[in-house]
């Protein structure tokens, strides 16, 4: 677990990005993001988790189906499951590349 959030650290310092860049863009306090990097939710105001959470994605540009699929094997879904920011059944963003690819593929195959 504490893999999956010293990764996204990575991902965030990679992207040349500060913790106090994405403080004033997203209004979250330090606090907490330095929290969430180093995976202690519980830190985050109850029922403010995942919106946290979220918002620290959007900023680092890593607001992804896969991001979240990993975050709920950690912390499960919860009882709403239903409500979770994104269902099973979209397609994640690898297998919209590989249909895509599969695509132009084809495409390129006609021409000739």
């Amino acid at each position: 677990m504490k893999e999956f959030f010293q990764n996204l650290k990575e991902i965030r310092e990679q992207k040349g990005l500060t913790l106090e860049e994405i403080s004033q863009r997203s209004r979250l306090s330090l606090k907490y993001l330095r929290a969430i990097e180093a995976g202690n939710l519980e830190a985050l105001p109850k029922g403010y988790d995942r919106i946290f959470f979220r918002r620290y994605l959007k900023e680092i540009g890593e607001d992804t189906p896969d991001i979240w699929q990993d975050f709920n094997l950690f912390f499960g879904g919860g009882p709403n499951q239903e409500n979770l920011p994104y269902s099973s059944d979209i397609p994640s963003q690898k297998e919209k590349l590989e249909k895509e690819k599969q695509k132009k593929e084809k495409e390129t195959a006609n021409l000739w």
